[in-house]
Order: structure tokens, then C-alpha cells, then sequence
């Protein structure tokens, strides 16, 4: 079929939907029922804006009339800056369906739109789980763009996707590598630091708790208003408690609960205290920090657990009536939970004890 694009517009083939190629204004033959041209308008074009009605400093009402004017310079960008919002909505499978056959079949472009392109057709398939197909093109982009910086994260993403799969030594060496490229192209990127936290986590993950700890406490007193301190903050505790340095464990998760009270990680700061100290049988420290769990989140998830501990360290702190009053507290508020049982008998314990005791 042939087909004729004017001066001032562009035409793009696209084949069963799919982009194929830009032509320049003049004849544009094509292929019958498998493709299809549609002619973009480059040219400058008026656009009325809304009548708009502002008021002076001296108070005067004035009715302003808008034009708003718009021009397309890059016929590929403007066609798929669609990419972008649909990424931005989270329309992953839109991205995939819409553009797969420039992702998989199209040879690589230099062109400043098409790196970032590939880039977001990665982050859809490892948003939706395809950890494989993310990692090719993560791969792709890091082969053919070594110098544009879609490489940046293009490494951090092939770096989570190794986490993902398990392979922590893998995304190991993947964020040592990321770190490399950052300090080599002397990089502001906002996520150099928290690639750092990747590391940190691989360490971890390979129980390597000494290192881990020393990245973690590095980010947290390095970031201390980035979103991500308490989480560093609560995996540095976590580090040290790996270590069996419950003391530096218990100090790193009160200032977590100090610094970020409402951090979704510290109530599980808040818990990991208790129970460090209901394990060392430090039980006065341990209630008063149970009782902290409870004042916060009375009906939280941790309460009935809370409560049955505070039963058990009175009971071992030789407060049988202080444990008696807690258990009746914990089967009030929480009859159908499996605690309340263990309460029970620590109830039915407390009764006998005082049967037995001798009466004045």
C-alpha cells in the first residue's frame, strides 16, 4: 500500500500494532492488512487554555485569557513516552502486551529514550515475579549502554534480581560491582546509599553478621533522615543479636524506638527487646518493657503474647498474685487467642499455690 505523509508530519509503521520504524515526509509504501502508518503532526499547534480570573496586589479583577502551545520534536518519544505513565500507574502487563516487539526484536537504539525504555520493561517483569526475563534484559542494558546511566539501574536491578532467586552471592557481587561503577563515575545518584543497604543485606544473608552490622550502622548514622534509617537501624540490632551481643542489640533497637516511633519497625523493635530480656531472665526489665508493648498497642498483634509474658516473669518473680491479675487481664481482652490457654494454667497454678500457702 502506499501511502503519502505530508511536510510537517512524520509516519510511523507500525507491524500488527507493533512500532517498526519513523519515515520522513514523502511515499511510505507498506505491507497490506499487516501493517498500518500512522502520520504524527510535528508541527507547532495552538491549544486554548481555560479563561482564568486572577486579582491584582491593588485588588483589581482581571480575566485572563490562555494559549497553550505544543509541538512534538521527537516523534518515537512522544509515541511511546507512554511507557513512563503506564509504569507510573503500575500497568505492568499494558507495558509488557504494548511493547514487546521493541524489547525483543527491534535492534538496540542510542536514542536517549530507548535505554530508559528497556530499563522500565525490566522493572515490569521483575515487578510481576519474571526475575529471568528481567535479568536478560538488565544484562542487555549494561552490555549495549555501559556509559548512559540506565547502567546504574540496570546493576541494581540485576542485583535484586539475584536476591530475589536466593542467590545472595551472586547479588553479592552485584552490588560490589554497582559500588565500583558509582565511585568511578563519581556518581550523586540517590540510591548509592542504599545500594549500600543491598550489601549489607547479602552479608546478612550469608551470615555474615560482623560486616553487615558495620554497613547497617554506617547508613543509619550516615542517613539518619532517609526512610530507610530504621530499617537499618532494626537489621544492625539484628546483627548484633546474631552475634550474641544482646546488650548492643537491645541499646540499637531502644534507639530505633526513640529516634522512629512510628517506623513500622519498631514495634517488632519494641518486641525483640522484651523477649531478649525474657530470655536472659532479666524479668523486671523484661515486664516493664512488655507493659511499653501494651501501652502502645493494647489490641495489637503482640499484646496477648505481651501479657502472657508479663504472667510468666511475675510467676518466676515469685508474684503469684501480680500474675494471677495479668492472666485474668489477658483471657478479658483475648479469650480465643492460643495464649489465653497457656494462661489458664498458669491461673490454675496460681490458685493451687495459694490453696497450699499456710494461713495466718
Amino acid at each position: 500500500i502506499v501511502n503519502i505523509v505530508q511536510q510537517g508530519e512524520v509516519g510511523v509503521v507500525k507491524h500488527l500494532g507493533e512500532y517498526r520504524r519513523t519515515h520522513e515526509p514523502g511515499l511510505v509504501i507498506i505491507a497490506p492488512f499487516v501493517d498500518s502508518l500512522q502520520r504524527v503532526d510535528m508541527r507547532e499547534i495552538p491549544r486554548p487554555g481555560d479563561r482564568q480570573d486572577v486579582i491584582t496586589k491593588d485588588n483589581v479583577v482581571v480575566t485572563v485569557n490562555a494559549t497553550i502551545f505544543t509541538q512534538i520534536v521527537v516523534a518515537e518519544q512522544a509515541l511511546f513516552s507512554i511507557l513512563k505513565s503506564q509504569y507510573d500507574q503500575k500497568a505492568f502487563n499494558s507495558i509488557l502486551t504494548s511493547y514487546q516487539f521493541i524489547f525483543r526484536h527491534l535492534p538496540p537504539s542510542k536514542s536517549k529514550w530507548r535505554s530508559m525504555s528497556y530499563l522500565y520493561a525490566a522493572e515490569a517483569y521483575l515487578a510481576l515475579s519474571q526475575v529471568d526475563e528481567a535479568k536478560v534484559i538488565y544484562e542487555m542494558i549494561l552490555k549495549v549502554y555501559p556509559d548512559d546511566p540506565a547502567a546504574f539501574y540496570a546493576q541494581d536491578g540485576l542485583a535484586w534480581s539475584h536476591s530475589y532467586k536466593g542467590e545472595d552471592a551472586e547479588a553479592l557481587e552485584a552490588r560490589q560491582k554497582l559500588k565500583d561503577m558509582l565511585a568511578v563515575a563519581n556518581s550523586s545518584f540517590t540510591f548509592s546509599g542504599l545500594n549500600e543497604l543491598g550489601i549489607a543485606d547479602s552479608m546478612f544473608n550469608q551470615k555474615n553478621y560482623e560486616d553487615s552490622y558495620q554497613l547497617y550502622a554506617k547508613f543509619a548514622a550516615e542517613n539518619p533522615n532517609s526512610p530507610e534509617a530504621p530499617s537499618a537501624l532494626y537489621r544492625a540490632a539484628m546483627s548484633s543479636y546474631h552475634q550474641r551481643y544482646y546488650t548492643q542489640a537491645i541499646d540499637l533497637w531502644k534507639k530505633l524506638v526513640a529516634q522512629h516511633p512510628n517506623a513500622k519497625d519498631s514495634p517488632q523493635a519494641r518486641a525483640q527487646i522484651a523477649d531478649t530480656l525474657f530470655r536472659a531472665q532479666k524479668f523486671a526489665e523484661c515486664i516493664a518493657a512488655y507493659r511499653e508493648i501494651l501501652e502502645s498497642e493494647p489490641k495489637g498483634p503482640a499484646a496477648p503474647l505481651a501479657h502472657l509474658r508479663i504472667a510468666q516473669s511475675s510467676v518466676n518473680g515469685k508474684d503469684d498474685a501480680g500474675a494471677v491479675k495479668q492472666v485474668q487481664a489477658l483471657v478479658a481482652a483475648f479469650a480465643d487467642a492460643p495464649e489465653a490457654n497457656d494462661g489458664l494454667d498458669i491461673l490454675e497454678a496460681g490458685i493451687n499455690h495459694a490453696k497450699l500457702s499456710p494461713v495466718d
